[in-house]
């Protein structure tokens, strides 16, 4: 098969769907040929352009969806990284009160003077009031 724009002999007729009659000569033959070449070549080009179109889209989609995803994770990070943030002063509040009661209490169970007992009883209550908010608080 030869190629598209060749010339077409004299001799063959086209068609046209066109009911308005046509004339007849060596232009209007090349000029049928290299017009249905164009709607052929037209035609295929455009399942093509519709196919990268989709494609584009798919990519410009997946694209927005990974940015969105992106952009949620660093949300979630951030707010993790605050809790933390927040929460380890409150660890280290926690153990400090907790040493603290514990060394009260031994320090309570040797000591014989009244009033020095009646102090390390009122910072007890202090220190259990405030270890209460902290566990609250975490």
């Amino acid at each position: 098969m030869g190629p598209v724009n060749r010339d077409l002999p004299d001799d063959v007729f086209y068609e046209s769907s066109s009911s308005s009659p046509q004339p007849v000569g060596g232009d209007t033959h090349r000029r049928k040929k290299s017009d249905v070449a164009e709607a052929i070549r037209e035609f295929g080009n455009q399942a093509w352009r519709e196919a990268l179109a989709t494609r584009k889209q798919d990519t410009e989609d997946r694209k927005v969806r990974f940015l969105e995803e992106k952009e949620s994770r660093r949300m979630q990070y951030m707010r993790q990284r605050l809790q933390r943030e927040e929460r380890t002063p409150a660890l280290q509040d926690c153990a400090f009160v907790s040493d603290r009661l514990r060394s009260l209490y031994a320090q309570q169970e040797n000591e014989s003077n009244r009033r020095i007992r009646d102090d390390i009883e009122d910072e007890i209550t202090t220190l259990k009031a405030k270890k209460q908010w902290l566990a609250d608080t975490l």
